[in-house]
């Protein structure tokens, strides 16, 4: 389209009929002014927006919509554009009328004579409220991103130092079996909390992309409520802490996903050791609401509590209380925001209570529960959790990583397996076939085109069941979808890495069974 001339450019404000029916069709508000910037005419869309009649006496002042604020700055430029002749172009707020301030983007372009006259202005205001909005919350999730990274980074700094230091004490000459004693139970305890550290990254990650999958099987509750204590005496007692505990005198039947209920209650327990100080009290309970057919398990504890401020911004990814003070030393803010997120997938709720600082706070838990048949319950309570195996095993550890297979060869060895280890899946499937191992521990990304699914496959296909090798997928992935892939494939279980010692010889004490 050929641009207009000097000298036609007065037809776009002399045809008004047609310019108004053009005006009024648009989103925006449509506005005129003379050579001097007063305004003589604003399209219908602005009484909507403001409330207001085109024959009301102001309807063309809308100087006193504008936001304080902005009044000024909106004036300099529009000034400017008029001494100037330059494209007015400005973003500026404007009340609408429920009261409230939108954010809004003017233009306008002169229309000019000849001899270079400005005779007219023309201008359009589009609302850009939610384009704002958009870009707020992009700043904030820029912001809150950057805030996690250096938090992670500083949560990180933490136990890598300490266990760099126990390496040093470890390897040095003078040390003694007591230092040696010393460096090691801090080594154990910086490494689960680097594991810990790694697992909730991961946890909040899945659960904002929406992969977050449970893995639920029926559980007794008070059985998975007293372990969970009892994996956090030692820190109690380490804190100088009372712990109690009050189950129900009752099973407590529910189909739920253990690991992730645990986790729950361990974040809660953990979080009330990290902010209850020495001499202090925590107390767990657990109660059957037969009414509502749901449990409730409650963490109180006589802590540094909180303000109503705190409570309600607490299952937010990356709050701590501030009433919580040096206290809040470590943690990325995250367990309570995942507690949150797993009750929610479980049909449940978590609550907080606080009577403000300085006097604690109650933790609850309500889940709704089931029941369980007869025979399920003799069955599950009659199990014995898997301890170490008495019997000597033959195990065949594939894994690209050197590291990772020497430091479990050794572990596995010390208790009394015998241990051949290989690197990629071609050498697996020659050392399956030469040695048929009772059992197989297999990463998943190997190098080359075999990868572990295919190892665990040419096991399922190539023996049969009652002699071909138990796999275990070890696996950096620890989702509940990538371990149902694992299955899947024909591992016969997953074990997310780093594995436990625990989890290791759970795993073979039922290899040892079968």
């Amino acid at each position: 389209m050929t641009p207009p001339s000097p000298d036609n450019c007065g037809l776009l404000y002399e045809n008004t009929d047609s310019f108004r029916h053009l005006a009024e069709a648009l989103p925006q508000l449509v506005w005129t002014a003379d050579s001097d910037g007063n305004l003589d005419y604003i399209s219908p869309q602005m009484g909507e927006f403001a409330g207001t009649e085109p024959h009301d006496s102001d309807y063309l002042n809308w100087a006193k919509l504008i936001h304080p604020d902005d009044l000024e700055e909106l004036d300099k430029v529009w000034t400017h554009s008029l001494e100037t002749g330059e494209t007015y172009v400005h973003e500026f707020r404007m009340r609408g009328k429920d009261g409230t301030y939108h954010w809004f983007s003017g233009r306008a372009i002169p229309v000019v004579e000849a001899d270079g006259t400005i005779v007219k202005w023309y201008g359009a205001t589009t609302n850009i409220d939610e384009l704002k909005e958009a870009e707020l919350t992009l700043r904030n999730a820029a912001a809150e991103k950057d805030r996690f990274i250096a938090t992670l980074g500083h949560e990180l700094r933490n136990p890598l130092s300490a266990i760099s230091n126990s390496y040093h004490t470890l390897v040095h000459d003078g040390v003694t079996e007591e230092i040696r004693a010393k460096a090691l139970d801090s080594l154990g305890r910086q490494l689960k909390h680097l594991s810990r550290l790694v697992d909730e990254t991961l946890d909040i990650s899945r659960l904002v992309s929406g992969k977050f999958r449970l893995l639920p099987t029926r559980l007794e509750l008070n059985h998975l409520v007293e372990g969970c204590v009892s994996d956090m005496e030692h820190a109690c007692t380490e804190n100088k802490i009372t712990l109690t505990t009050e189950t129900s005198g009752e099973d407590i039947w529910m189909k739920a996903d253990s690991v992730r209920l645990a986790q729950c209650i361990y974040n809660l327990l953990n979080n009330a050791v990290k902010f209850t100080k020495p001499g202090g009290a925590i107390h767990v309970g657990c109660r059957l609401d037969p009414v509502r057919n749901f449990v409730e398990i409650k963490v109180a504890d006589n802590g540094v509590g909180m303000t109503e401020e705190e409570i309600a911004r607490i299952f937010k990814p990356f709050s701590q209380g501030r009433s919580a003070g040096r206290l809040s030393r470590e943690g990325l803010g995250l367990g309570l925001a995942i507690t949150s997120e797993i009750i929610g997938l479980h049909g449940g709720e978590i609550t907080v209570a606080s009577d403000g600082k300085g006097k604690g706070s109650t933790f609850s838990l309500n889940i709704p529960v089931g029941s369980a048949p007869e025979k399920e319950r003799k069955e599950i309570k009659n199990t014995p959790v898997a301890s170490a195996p008495q019997e000597s095993l033959r195990v065949l550890l594939v894994d690209d990583d050197e590291s990772v297979t020497a430091t479990l060869k050794m572990f596995l060895e010390l208790d009394g397996h015998s241990v051949t280890v290989v690197h990629c899946g071609r050498t697996a499937f020659a050392a399956i076939d030469r040695e048929l191992p009772d059992v197989v521990f297999c990463d998943i990304s190997l190098p080359g085109t075999i990868k572990g699914w295919d190892v665990a496959r040419r096991v399922a296909q190539n023996y049969p069941h009652d002699k071909a090798p138990y796999t275990i997928a070890l696996s950096g992935h620890a989702d509940a979808e990538h371990a149902k892939k694992c299955l899947e494939a024909g591992f016969d279980e997953h074990i997310p890495k780093p594995p436990s010692p625990d989890a290791l010889r759970e795993a073979l004490g039922r290899v040892a069974m079968s």
